[in-house]
């Protein structure tokens, strides 16, 4: 399983009972690692709350499109209990830093813009980086996905460098088709109903 970045963007963060707490905004990402540590939240007191305080990744009981679900003691104490991550200078913004940030080889080609930020929920690990090929990210082309490996490295804030003949994978699309040509039966006796069928994605 894995979830997007800019898909949790404004997830409520809730309490087990259904309480209500804030908004993820961000992540704080180790580098090194390729994982996330902590989730940046817009929490909704922020009499108490410092807005610099992070959730960390491993108090989140569940992760859903909707929500991130947290344990009632941690609405109780309204995230008194929080911390920021240990050396921030060590760690990027996922979404202020790396999503935008350019993909390019040892060599020094430009591959790409970094779109997205695929990661593991349960314990924050990066499963692949999203980036769309070329020199305009605006490009309305084909999103590639590069899995962390051997040698890949953050050069400063300006990059993400991986190693020469790094083999990224394509993001499966969506294709429209009929029902009559996957072989399948029309329930609603309509010829001409058409289906979304995905591609399979290779494991990055």
């Amino acid at each position: 399983m894995q979830r997007s970045l800019m898909g949790m963007v404004d997830v409520a963060v809730q309490t087990l009972r259904g309480v209500r707490l804030g908004t993820i905004q961000d992540a704080w990402l180790d580098p090194g690692e390729h994982r996330l540590v902590s989730f940046v939240v817009a929490w909704d007191d922020e009499r108490v709350l410092d807005r610099a305080e992070a959730l960390p990744v491993q108090d989140v009981l569940e992760l859903t499109p909707e929500t991130a679900t947290v344990e009632d003691e941690l609405g109780t104490c309204r995230g008194l209990d929080l911390h920021p991550p240990e050396d921030e200078g060590a760690l990027l913004l996922a979404r202020e830093t790396v999503v935008g940030m350019w993909v390019e080889d040892e060599a020094g080609h430009l591959l790409g813009c970094i779109s997205d930020v695929l990661f593991d929920p349960q314990d924050g690990s990066v499963r692949a980086y999203e980036y769309v090929p070329g020199e305009d990210p605006e490009a309305v082309v084909d999103t590639m996905l590069l899995g962390p490996c051997r040698g890949m490295r953050f050069d400063d804030e300006r990059a993400l460098v991986v190693p020469t003949g790094a083999r990224p994978s394509r993001l499966p699309k969506l294709e429209v088709v009929l029902l009559e040509d996957l072989g399948l039966e029309d329930p609603l006796g309509d010829e001409d109903v058409e289906v979304l069928r995905g591609q399979p994605m290779a494991e990055p």
